[in-house]
């Protein structure tokens, strides 16, 4: 038996090619992040060893004098590079998912205040998003059939009472509830 308010189905979920390749990414990339810092701090200490060591032997009385200050800056300036790449990386995931639920958002709010001639939501690059956008615009065609079949009875109604019929009423009134018995809001 088919849905007849396909909207109202739960299906966002995340698909495990998606998971797998995400993983893949995220592996590699920190795979080519502790390449990249333990290179930097493998030139950095080749510059301090022959800095220190080759220059006179007077400079150094412990090799861990030179190489703990290098190692925590490096270090440091390491987590510092890659939190703000993260940080950019998600502000950039964030603000382009945020858009298509922002139009979403601003088409339901239209739908709210009666105006259902907005115009379509682009589709997204993401599956579960394009879903749920298709999903938004059926419910946007289905209520604009809806009101627009409860607007014709409400104006047959209202030409029922201007000439005082009142069978044309009664079967208006039922004409009413049997629409608005069909109209589903979200639960």
């Amino acid at each position: 038996m088919t849905n007849p308010y396909p909207w109202r189905r739960r299906n966002f979920f995340i698909k495990k090619e998606f998971q797998g390749k995400f993983i893949l990414t995220y592996a590699l990339t920190l795979t080519g992040l502790a390449g990249l810092v333990t290179w930097i701090l493998s030139i950095q200490m080749r510059a301090a060893i022959e800095n220190h060591l080759y220059s006179s032997h007077l400079n150094i009385q412990r090799t861990g004098d030179f190489m703990f200050d290098l190692l925590v800056r490096t270090n440091m300036m390491a987590v510092i590079g890659i939190l703000a790449l993260v940080l950019l990386i998600s502000g950039i995931i964030v603000s382009r998912l945020n858009r298509h639920f922002h139009r979403m958002c601003s088409t339901l709010q239209e739908m709210s205040r009666g105006n259902f001639d907005t115009p379509d939501i682009p589709e997204s690059h993401f599956h579960e998003i394009t879903n749920l956008i298709r999903l938004v615009e059926e419910l946007k065609l289905h209520y604009r059939k809806k009101f627009a079949t409860i607007h014709d009875a409400l104006a047959e109604i209202e030409q029922a009472c201007d000439q005082r019929d009142r069978h044309r009423l009664v079967k208006g009134r039922d004409r009413i509830q049997h629409l608005l018995d069909q109209v589903y809001l979200p639960e």
